[in-house]
């Protein structure tokens, strides 16, 4: 399994010119932090695909203990994030884990991921359950956890209570990796206004996946600073 990590964003909610992976978490910035958490298992080759700020985050690796791979997405202000993924799997097409580089993730989630029982299977992976300050990608599965709903939703909808809360991360196995590249190809070719979700959610009936939910771990997405402020104090707990 290859390891791709989208960190080409400009984070322009934040109100600050420092993209969202280089803030700090226990003096630790949150790319940094997550790299080390996939070297500690034993994952050294990953490929990070870098845009705005370039330079200042590959510099940050630099000393990184594994092999990077970046990958530089030029057109990354006229991105949401589906070219990111897109150039990366250009350059190897094999099955993946992809991280989104505004996640903390701590070591129960990192286990969570690499779980080994889940074999070849495409996973979306969840922080429980959609609550009325939520919005974005929300998943429903069967009670044999796969996935029988996709969305992306603007604003909270009582309609979609039963629904979870996706988070960052992803993991594209054997038997949907060359049928999500043909359908994640065709869309970036149409547009990159759009996330990679959108490939997966209009065709969600040929690309069979299963929902894990993080549970009691604890994990965080930043989108704004009121959600970095909300990360440091549960991680610095």
């Amino acid at each position: 399994m290859q390891i791709i990590i989208l960190a080409a964003g400009m984070g322009n909610r934040m109100g600050t010119s420092i993209p969202k992976c280089l803030f700090k978490i226990n003096e630790e910035t949150i790319l940094e932090r997550l790299i080390n958490q996939l070297i500690q298992i034993n994952i050294n080759a990953i490929t990070v695909v870098v845009g705005y700020k370039k330079d200042l985050i590959m510099n940050t690796l630099e000393k990184a203990n594994c092999k990077i791979n970046f990958i530089i997405n030029e057109d990354y202000k006229n991105d949401t994030n589906i070219l990111s993924l897109t150039l990366a799997l250009k350059e190897e097409l094999s099955p993946y884990y992809l991280f989104e580089a505004d996640c903390i993730f701590d070591n129960k989630c990192i286990d969570k991921i690499f779980d080994p029982i889940s074999k070849n299977k495409s996973l979306w992976f969840t922080k429980g359950l959609l609550n009325e300050k939520q919005y974005g990608g929300i998943i429903k599965s069967d009670t044999s956890g796969k996935v029988i709903d996709l969305k992306i939703i603007n604003s909270y909808d009582q309609k979609f209570n039963g629904y979870n809360k996706l988070i960052g991360v992803m993991k594209v196995g054997e038997d949907q990796i060359n049928k999500y590249a043909h359908y994640l190809f065709n869309a970036c070719n149409n547009s990159t206004k759009q996330y990679y979700h959108i490939p997966w959610i209009n065709n969600i009936d040929k690309l069979e996946s299963y929902m894990i939910d993080f549970e009691d771990a604890l994990v965080s997405s930043i989108n704004n600073p009121s959600d970095y402020s909300e990360a440091i104090e549960l991680f610095n707990k």
